[in-house]
């Protein structure tokens, strides 16, 4: 598994499949679409259609999903171990 952190850059971004890692907080308000996955304390299925706002920050497993980037999406550099949780702003 390949979790890269991004930033949306554009109005919103929405993801209807794959992995994503999240803070608690992030976790919470989409709670609807997301799956926990195994043991991990941050990482998620998506299950349903779940949106992200302009300047939040999430995980993305880029091997199960394939991100916007440059359109909707920036990378953020910074490296992290899969099971970490997400920075937000």
């Amino acid at each position: 598994m390949m979790i890269k952190q991004y930033r949306v850059i554009g109005p919103s971004y929405r993801i209807a499949s794959g992995t994503v890692r999240l803070k608690k907080e992030q976790a919470e308000k989409r709670a609807y679409g997301l799956e926990k996955k195994g043991r991990s304390r941050c990482l998620y299925t998506v299950t349903r259609l779940v949106e992200f706002k302009r300047s939040e920050e999430f995980g993305l497993d880029t091997e199960t999903a394939r991100p916007a980037l440059g359109v909707m999406l920036e990378e953020v550099k910074k490296e992290r171990k899969a099971d970490e949780p997400a920075e937000s702003h």
